[in-house]
């Protein structure tokens, strides 16, 4: 039995044809909201704090900041053909990110479904696509690595 959540996702799935529930919901965790007022947006909201989350994570993959040795050495663990693709999976999620910033922008509930539908046909396979880039970070943690302290100019 649907709960309210899914029952008024499924109205305005009818209205604003949106992908399935289910779907949505694997993706995104969105039976958890805890009330269907505004649902659109709400969702938009969801979709929004994942993409900013993974983005955030990304960000130093592809900009890596030289006085953080957890960035470097991430990055260093990479090949540039895993950097490329990491960089080009990032600008996929900056694009749903500005797109979810003007959703928001707009509070407009075709909007919020526009951009939902959209999430639903890029994430899936952004998320496929950084899957082994973070296993091949994760991988370099445990293994051994040398220290290195460079000493620059002083003077």
């Amino acid at each position: 039995m649907p709960n309210e959540i899914e029952q008024r996702y499924n109205e305005l799935k009818k209205k604003h044809a949106l992908p399935d529930f289910a779907a949505v919901d694997k993706e995104f965790e969105i039976s958890a909201i805890e009330k269907p007022v505004f649902l659109l947006k709400a969702i938009r909201d969801r979709i929004g704090e994942r993409i900013h989350d993974v983005s955030h994570v990304l960000e130093p993959w592809v900009q890596p900041d030289v006085n953080a040795f957890t960035t470097i050495f991430e990055y260093r663990s990479l090949s540039e053909s895993e950097r490329k693709e990491a960089f080009t999976q990032f600008k996929k999620l900056m694009a749903l990110r500005r797109a979810c910033l003007d959703a928001e922008f707009a509070v407009d509930d075709a909007q919020d479904a526009a951009l939902i539908s959209r999430a639903m046909n890029e994430w899936p396979a952004i998320r496929q696509a950084l899957r082994p880039i973070v296993q091949k970070i994760m991988a370099a943690w445990p293994k051994p690595a040398e220290r290195q302290d460079v000493v620059g100019y002083f003077g």
